[in-house]
């Protein structure tokens, strides 16, 4: 504590009773260096001024009448380092936002979506296509008369059986089941049996001239005396087959390509 002199303590006093009781100014500013700081006046200095507190708790404290009131005012712009506003600014939105983000607060704030205007008017349809080229049409039904260049791709058609001398010319049998068939001379020449299930079919006397049987399955099927004068068998699996010739396919290494002529 500093004790002044007499007459300093009491030209402070006449100084700050002044200033209550006439709302004007007493003397000079206090200014740097000046031990005394002036209530209800400007106070001036040319250097910073510090206030420390050398015990625990606040430096300052500043009360208004009304907690509506502002404790303080300043001219000021400048960014106050190490106020908790600033730290808040540089703080994660997650944590002071309550786990939202700022465009999530932000779009919650905006109004509901109006309603939904009416649906325009369809446009005009588009121009036809051209016409698609005919095609065989697929019948499956076993009930069915086979007929030259019928199209049976894909169907199953396993124990089926076909009257003998059945003519199928040019038939579309890829990929059709025809597993336990019953097909004795029956004329498929130049049809496709590409990829068709041929197991255990009885083909006796058949006529394959010019027929696809690329990856065909003629696992034990009977080919005793069928016909097949230039036809493909690429990849045919003739595994427990009678031949042509009436030979095992077995005993040829479970193939009867060699062994197709009478």
């Amino acid at each position: 504590m500093v004790i002044r002199p007499a007459y300093q303590r009491a030209a402070a006093i006449v100084g700050i009773v002044g200033v209550l009781l006439f709302g004007c100014e007493v003397g000079s500013y206090a200014a740097t260096g000046h031990f005394d700081f002036l209530l209800g006046v400007k106070n001036k200095s040319d250097a910073l001024t510090s206030l420390q507190r050398t015990t625990p708790g606040p430096a300052l404290a500043l009360t208004t009448k009304s907690t509506s009131n502002a404790p303080f005012s300043t001219n000021a712009k400048g960014k106050v380092s190490n106020l908790y506003a600033d730290r808040a600014a540089r703080a994660d939105n997650a944590t002071l936002l309550g786990g939202k983000t700022l465009a999530q607060i932000q779009a919650g704030a905006k109004g509901d979506a109006g309603p939904q205007g009416p649906q325009g008017v369809p446009g005009p349809a588009g121009a036809q296509g051209p016409a698609g080229a005919n095609g065989l049409a697929r019948d499956c039904s076993a009930s069915s008369d086979p007929y030259p260049g019928m199209n049976l791709a894909g169907c199953s058609l396993p124990g089926t059986s076909f009257p003998v001398y059945q003519f199928l010319d040019g038939a579309n049998l890829v990929g059709a089941n025809l597993a336990g068939a019953n097909m004795p001379s029956t004329n498929l020449s130049r049809a496709n049996l590409s990829g068709a299930n041929l197991v255990a079919a009885n083909l006796t006397g058949a006529h394959f001239a010019s027929a696809v049987f690329t990856g065909a399955d003629f696992t034990g099927a009977d080919l005793t005396g069928a016909d097949f004068t230039n036809a493909v068998l690429t990849g045919a699996d003739f595994t427990g087959a009678v031949c042509p010739d009436g030979t095992q396919a077995d005993a040829h290494g479970s193939t009867c390509i060699g062994n197709l002529t009478l």
